[in-house]
């Protein structure tokens, strides 16, 4: 028991990171521009790529760099507490700092210089916590059920972490406005970041024998890996079909006439019934012992994929709020898997591949992994405003129209996943 309430502890620290990155990717974009009218934003329209893509190419230097170090790092506290301990401090404070924008103006290149600089900082101090965080599961856990059950806690405290934002937004937004609700965020978010600090887990290798890897050498062997590039390829397509499903959901409400004061409060309202469909089910279907034995995880990601794509397009013609509400219900059925099985399959690739190189480059895998969630954070609120540029009147439609094509590319290209070998593979060092 001691040893689940240890594990538990550790995936709280999802928790944390996911509340303050779901947040900036879904709201972030709201409070810069509060319509999809540009005599509303707060920036220049020409600075959109700036602000939305840029700080997700300094993330392209970022991660490989803290990745390797954190690999080639020995301390009395191992190779991934020290980043993860110093960096949730400057990670809140620069949170924070992205909604102090300087200025009220309209398309005010103050602004738009203020949310590109506090961007960068934010995701340089959320890669030095959140690539060691992650790049723990293959060092502390082993092979099989123990490291699906913390995937299972991780997509769980993830899909907490995610329901807590609209929620703690609809709470607050309403006596100290968006700005306010998010400094409640960002303490909310702050508590489950130390939550791994509570009872820390130790790594079962001996990290002094190591050689310690070569940062070229660990990228190229990385990016060598068949499964690993099925997986990324995957990751990435279906995290930007989800993210630009979320971000649109913060618009839907005005295409439905809704009233201007009643829109967040509904665009949470719809973001919590999917995550809050997804948790439920996780819990019948993840943490329910006898059913998740007979789970097979690969075509259960596979279907998870259609059932969040469909109902998640169709919501962006819908006209009705109870319709939109049942397509949300459906959607979130499929949110479950995407967030369960995904750090399972890459657990076993990195276990894996370092079965086959006798080398341990965890850090690498799970820093260009880190390096597609933050470009889907990202690129999604750009895809979204890029197409609303482009179908001034059907932008939404288009929207749908890229989920449900997104969701059937990300399916086609991991039906070639080798689930099979890697099994093979783990089971021979058993």
């Amino acid at each position: 028991m001691k040893r689940n309430h240890q594990l538990i502890l550790y995936s709280l620290g999802h928790f944390g990171f996911t509340l303050l990155g779901f947040t900036l990717a879904t709201w972030m974009v709201k409070h810069y521009m509060p319509t999809l009218e540009k005599t509303t934003w707060l920036i220049p329209a020409s600075y959109v790529t700036l602000v939305t893509i840029v700080p997700r190419i300094t993330d392209a230097i970022n991660d490989p760099l803290i990745a390797n170090w954190s690999d080639r790092t020995i301390s009395k506290w191992g190779r991934r507490y020290p980043f993860m301990l110093f960096s949730i401090i400057p990670l809140i404070l620069t949170f924070n700092l992205i909604w102090s924008n300087p200025s009220q103006s309209i398309a005010s290149e103050e602004n738009a210089l203020w949310w590109f600089s506090m961007q960068v900082l934010f995701f340089i101090f959320c890669t030095c916590y959140v690539v060691p965080y992650l790049s723990l599961m293959p060092e502390i856990s082993k092979p099989g059920e123990e490291r699906l059950k913390i995937s299972t806690y991780q997509g769980l405290s993830r899909l907490l972490g995610m329901l807590a934002c609209p929620l703690l937004i609809k709470t607050f937004e309403p006596q100290y406005g968006l700005v306010g609700a998010i400094k409640i965020i960002s303490i909310v978010g702050m508590v489950f970041l130390f939550a791994p600090f509570v009872k820390m887990l130790e790594s079962k290798q001996d990290l002094k024998k190591e050689e310690k890897p070569k940062l070229i050498k660990s990228i190229s062997t990385a990016l060598k890996n068949k499964p690993f590039l099925i997986f990324l390829s995957t990751h990435f397509i279906y995290l930007i079909s989800v993210m630009v499903g979320l971000t649109a959901i913060t618009y839907v409400p005005a295409s439905m006439k809704i009233p201007l004061n009643e829109e967040i409060g509904f665009s949470a309202l719809l973001q919590s019934t999917a995550i809050i469909t997804a948790i439920l089910s996780t819990n019948f279907f993840w943490l329910n012992k006898k059913i998740k034995n007979r789970i097979n995880l690969k075509k259960a990601f596979i279907y998870s994929l259609f059932i969040f794509g469909m109902p998640m397009a169709a919501i962006t013609i819908s006209t009705s709020k109870i319709l939109a509400l049942s397509l949300m219900f459906v959607s979130g059925l499929g949110l479950s898997g995407l967030f369960i099985v995904p750090y399972a399959f890459l657990a076993d690739i990195v276990e894996a591949e370092n079965i086959k190189t006798r080398e341990n480059k965890e850090c690498m895998f799970y820093g260009i992994q880190g390096l597609v969630l933050k470009s889907c954070y990202g690129l999604g609120p750009f895809i979204v405003l890029y197409l609303q540029k482009i179908f001034p009147t059907d932008g939404l439609k288009m929207i749908g129209l890229f989920v449900i094509v997104s969701s059937l590319i990300a399916m086609a290209i991991f039906l070639n996943y080798p689930e099979l070998e890697i099994k093979k593979t783990l089971k021979g060092k058993l």
